[in-house]
């Protein structure tokens, strides 16, 4: 008696049409073009963490720069340095200190408001953006303040993503422009003059 195959032990299987599916069904046991699987299967893994590294990076830089703009303004601004106080001004200071950053002051939105030290009443809300794609600024509090003053400082600047389909660009709150705001405040005190 000759050894049959497994499969051929059975008898519904006898029949060549369903040979020849259970045949077909054993694919997974093959090994030719197994290295084309795990390639199709992890490259697309790998591009997009890739990619939200890349998207991560570029985000820090511009979040780095855009602060060290502020600060260097506001460091003019508390010595008197920077003259007249208005937001053309500021946006230029900022923005000459961001090089990074393209179209950086029709994107840029400042906002000055005094507070006072006693009763500390921080506004409420998310600091206020350029709206680009109605091309509107929203309007701003510009109180600079006078010797010993207390001085919130908000900044908010919109950028587009470098990767905007892809990984971290995804997954990051947009407006209506497609861009997503990067936004710090500061602090500071007016020094006597």
């Amino acid at each position: 008696m000759s050894a049959r195959p497994p499969f051929l032990r059975r008898p519904f299987l006898r029949r060549p049409f369903l040979r020849h599916m259970a045949a077909r069904l054993r694919f997974w046991q093959r090994d030719e073009g197994s290295t084309t699987v795990e390639f199709v299967i992890l490259v697309p893994v790998f591009l997009s963490i890739l990619l939200a590294g890349v998207e991560a990076g570029v985000l820090s830089a511009r979040q780095t720069m855009m602060e060290r703009g502020m600060e260097q303004t506001m460091r003019a601004l508390r010595l008197g340095r920077l003259q007249p106080v208005s937001p053309e001004t500021l946006r230029e200071s900022i923005c000459r200190d961001t090089v990074i950053i393209r179209n950086c002051e029709a994107s840029l939105l400042v906002e000055l408001r005094r507070l006072n030290p006693q009763n500390i009443v921080l506004p409420a809300g998310n600091a206020p953006c350029v709206n680009r794609a109605e091309n509107t600024v929203p309007a701003v509090v510009l109180t600079p303040g006078v010797e010993h003053d207390l001085v919130l400082v908000r900044v908010c600047l919109i950028v587009d993503p470098v990767f905007p389909t892809s990984g971290l660009g995804l997954g990051l709150p947009r407006d209506a422009s497609g861009g997503f705001g990067l936004v710090t405040s500061s602090v500071y005190v007016n020094e006597p003059r």
